[in-house]
């Protein structure tokens, strides 16, 4: 009996013949698949389970937000807690 190698549907990191059983960063498993995570979104659990924000962006009230140019984390798109190398708060 030939045997061949198939591949993962998208967004799915390691999978058996039936479900997903690991998901790339950006996607969780949801039943036997990886759906999506919001929008810049790294890491979700579920779509309204966010747990790591993008480079960028960070996680206020449960949304993803983008921080002020320079920024490294911040608390609204207007206030930055903490900056990138190079910048300071002012």
């Amino acid at each position: 009996m030939d045997t061949t190698c198939k591949a993962c549907a998208p967004g799915v990191d390691e999978c058996t013949s039936t479900a997903a059983t690991k998901c790339l960063s950006g996607y969780f498993i949801s039943g036997t698949a990886c759906s999506v995570c919001p929008r810049n979104a790294a890491v979700c659990t579920s779509y309204t389970v966010i747990t790591t924000c993008n480079a960028g962006y960070s996680l206020v009230s449960s949304a993803c937000i983008i921080c002020p140019n320079g920024a490294a984390t911040c608390s609204s798109t207007n206030v930055a807690l903490t900056c990138n190398t190079g910048y300071y708060i002012s």
